[in-house]
Formats: structure tokens, C-alpha cells, sequence
């Protein structure tokens, strides 16, 4: 307070030394000028002292609230403390109790949750949702609590007699449907017990996650969908994947005969090609040699009547009478007519031949190239993804039962046409033999 004094009258002095230097006022007016600042500044801190003293009052019982109030507090907290100590104590004598009384109800009551549980996912599972899918709703709350309820008992038993009923049924009834293209919509749906979902166009895959059902863009072979498709409440015959759609989904995935065909590349068409041009020559050369055979039989019915369209009159024909004396050259001309229709008779063979030895070596041949392309892939890609590696495994494997396929028909096939040409053969040559001795003997008698 003197501070601030000081600075006013050196204010004032300042003030005065100004004034004086413009006007020369009398001291007597300084003097009251000075004692009316000072009255006006002593009011003024009158004032703040008046203020800050009710400020502090103020403040002091603001303290004593508080005071109070936390003390009010801290016997709240014992009090819950203390309560919550009993509560302790209680709920674990009233456990005790419990465990005592219940024995060996506890384990009952924890097999009957485990069943509850166990119970709910085997139907949130099953396929039958689709068309009772209510279910579900009533396991809310069931099984939850400590203690399980006979009603709760009762209630798991009817979803398990009725679960088991449900799996005993064929039904037929509409169902929501999410089809390739993504639409939901409502279709008639076939229900095999808790295995096979069927609908107009295909087998339906129940998603027990989504707890939805939807049909693969993938069907399986067309006799499996004929038969899904044909399928009623009264049909003799059923699809039953007891696999829930995994065994039709690895059915629909089977590559078709075409595309078998196609896996084994380049090779295994020139394969297919050859075994059918194969399988024609020996065709035509198997009615050829049946033919041939109608006619030799014919002949030998007919020996006095030659007839040059079979290989026995044929042969015969080379017989002439004044040829009889001469035996080398008689010999000679049935040498070489028998040598001109035994090749007659096993044109072709050799090339049958040919083909069910060369068809299995081109077999071999698709199992080298596609093992190369197989190494090939494995050197750029690694053995991370084996799909890489299945083109070249595919060809391989394609190409060795083609070339299979292909000779085994044909071996059989040359087997048997060579063997019709040597019984023909035999025949001509029994046949000629007796024919010419016959004439011969009748003529020198």
C-alpha cells in the first residue's frame, strides 16, 4: 500500500513540476488534490477488503460442506463394504448348501447342458432347417442357466424326437432357394431325411453357417440330375448323399469324356484317331472274312459248280486236264494261286498289327511330354500350388490309358481276323487238295 502511495505522490509531483512549468498553481490546491486521491484510493481498498474477506467466508463454509459431505461418503463406503462382506459370506455358505444338497444332481444337470448343447448344433446343422427352420427360436435361453428345469428337460426331448422324425420323412415343400446367379426365391424342394435336398433343376447344398440353402452352378452327371429331377414322395428310386452334398459336389466336378480327352493334348487325339481307324480296318476286315467264309461254305456244297467269287473256286479254276501229267507245274500254278488269295485274305492284318503296337508307345510318349511340362512347372512355379502341376500329370495319365485303351481292343481284334484268315487258308488248301486228287484219280482211271 506505501508503494502504490509513493507512486501517486510522484505522480503528482510530476504532475506539478508540469504544471508549475505552464501555470504556477498555489500549494494549498496541490495539498487538496493530493487528500482527496488519498480518500478516494483508502474507500477503494476499503471496498476489495470488505469483498476478499466475504470470499473467504464463503469459501471456508464451502470447505465445511465438503468436509461433511466426504465424511457422509466414507460411511456410505463402509457400509457396502461391509454389506458386500456379508453378501460374500452368504452366497458362499448359501453354496455350500447348494452343493451339499444337490449332490449328484450337478453332474445331471452339467450331462443336460452338454446334451442341450450338443443337441442344438446337431440341428442347426442338419438340413431339415430348410423347411422347419422355428426351431432354432425355442433354444433361446435353454440350458442357460445354473440349474436346469424339468420343463427345460422336457423341451429338449420333443426337439429330439421331433429332429429324429423329421430325419425319418421325405418331404416336399416350398423353401427359399438362393440360386448361382444370387437370386433368393422360392422353389419346391425335396427333402431325403437329412441327407439329400433336390429341386426342379438340380440337387440343392444346404449351408448350415448361412443356415441357408443354395444350388450350385455345378450339377452333377445327367443321369444324377434326371433322376433328381424325377424324384417324388412316391419314386422307387432316390439319390441319398449321405455326405449332405460333398459326394455330388465331387460328382459334379467330374471331368466329362470330352474333356478326358481333352486333357491328354495332341498325343492323345492322335491316339483316339488311330484306335478308331483301327477298329474300322479290323471291322472291315472281320465282315470281309465272314463273307468270304459264306462263300467258301457255299462252294464246298456246290464243288462241281465253280464259281470264280470265292477263293476255293478260284483256286480250283487253275486245275486243267492236260496239265495232269505235268505234276511241278500243276503244283506250281496251285502254289501261286493259293499264295494270291491267302494275301487276299490278310490284307490289312499287319496295319491292325502296327496300330496295337504304336498306340501304346504314343501312350508313353504323352506320360514323357506331360511329365516334362509337370518339371517344367514345378521349376518356374515351385510345388506351392498343386493345380500347376496338374495339366502335365493329367496328360500323362490321360495319354497312357488311351494308348491303353486303344491296343488292347486291337490286339484282340488282330487276333482275331488272323485267325479267320488261317482257317480259311487251311480250308482252301484242304479243299483244293482234295479237289484236284479227286480229278486226277478220276482221270487216270
Amino acid at each position: 500500500m506505501s508503494l502504490m502511495r509513493i507512486l501517486l505522490l510522484l505522480s503528482c509531483c510530476c504532475c506539478w513540476s508540469l504544471v508549475s512549468a505552464q501555470q504556477a498553481p498555489s500549494e494549498q490546491t496541490l495539498f487538496n488534490t493530493v487528500k482527496q486521491q488519498m480518500l478516494q484510493e483508502k474507500e477503494l481498498n476499503h471496498q476489495r477488503e470488505q469483498q476478499f474477506l466475504q470470499q473467504t467466508k464463503q469459501q471456508a463454509s464451502r470447505v465445511q460442506a465438503l468436509k461433511k459431505e466426504l465424511a457422509q461418503l466414507d460411511r456410505e463406503e463402509k457400509s457396502l463394504q461391509q454389506r458386500f462382506n456379508d453378501n460374500e459370506i452368504k452366497i458362499s455358505y448359501l453354496n455350500k448348501q447348494w452343493e451339499e444338497k444337490s449332490g449328484e444332481l450337478s453332474e445331471v444337470f452339467s450331462q443336460q447342458k452338454e446334451f442341450i448343447q450338443s443337441l442344438k448344433e446337431s440341428i442347426i446343422a442338419s438340413p431339415t432347417n430348410i423347411h422347419h427352420p422355428e426351431r432354432l427360436m425355442l433354444f433361446d435361453g435353454l440350458g442357460q442357466g445354473k440349474l436346469v428345469s424339468i420343463q427345460e428337460m422336457q423341451q429338449s426331448l420333443d426337439l429330439l424326437r421331433q429332429e429324429l422324425d423329421l430325419r425319418a420323412r421325405i418331404e416336399k415343400k416350398p423353401a427359399q432357394v438362393v440360386l448361382p446367379s444370387g437370386e433368393v426365391t422360392e422353389l419346391e424342394v425335396v427333402r431325403l431325411g437329412h441327407f439329400t435336398l433336390a429341386g426342379s433343376a438340380g440337387f440343392i447344398v444346404y449351408d448350415a453357417e448361412q443356415n441357408a440353402a443354395y444350388m450350385p452352378s455345378e450339377q452333377p452327371p445327367a443321369a444324377l440330375v434326371e433322376q433328381i429331377q424325377s424324384l417324388s414322395l412316391s419314386s422307387p428310386v432316390a439319390v441319398v448323399d449321405i455326405t449332405r452334398g460333398l459326394l455330388l459336389k465331387h460328382a459334379a466336378q467330374q471331368p466329362s469324356v470330352v474333356e478326358r480327352l481333352g486333357q491328354g493334348g495332341i498325343v492323345g487325339y492322335i491316339i483316339v484317331g488311330l484306335g478308331c481307324l483301327g477298329v474300322l480296318v479290323a471291322a472291315w476286315r472281320l465282315l470281309y472274312l465272314s463273307e468270304v467264309a459264306r462263300r467258301v461254305s457255299q462252294q464246298i456244297k456246290q464243288i462241281d459248280k465253280l464259281s470264280l467269287a470265292n477263293p476255293v473256286g478260284r483256286v480250283v479254276s487253275v486245275y486243267q486236264p492236260q496239265l495232269k501229267d505235268n505234276v511241278a507245274a500243276l503244283e506250281l500254278r496251285i502254289s501261286e494261286a493259293l499264295a494270291r488269295e491267302v494275301g487276299k485274305l490278310e490284307a490289312g492284318h499287319g496295319f491292325v498289327k502296327l496300330l496295337s503296337a504304336v498306340a501304346p508307345l504314343l501312350g508313353l510318349l504323352g506320360t514323357v511330354t506331360g511329365m516334362i511340362a509337370t518339371f517344367q512347372s514345378i521349376t518356374q512355379y515351385g510345388t506351392g500350388d498343386p493345380k500347376l502341376m496338374a495339366g502335365g500329370i493329367s496328360q500323362a495319365l490321360v495319354t497312357t490309358v488311351l494308348g491303353l485303351i486303344a491296343a488292347i481292343p486291337l490286339i484282340f481284334a488282330h487276333h482275331v481276323i488272323q485267325s479267320r484268315a488261317k482257317k480259311l487258308g487251311y480250308i482252301l488248301n484242304e479243299q483244293t487238295a482234295a479237289y484236284i486228287a479227286q480229278r486226277m484219280e478220276s482221270s487216270h482211271g
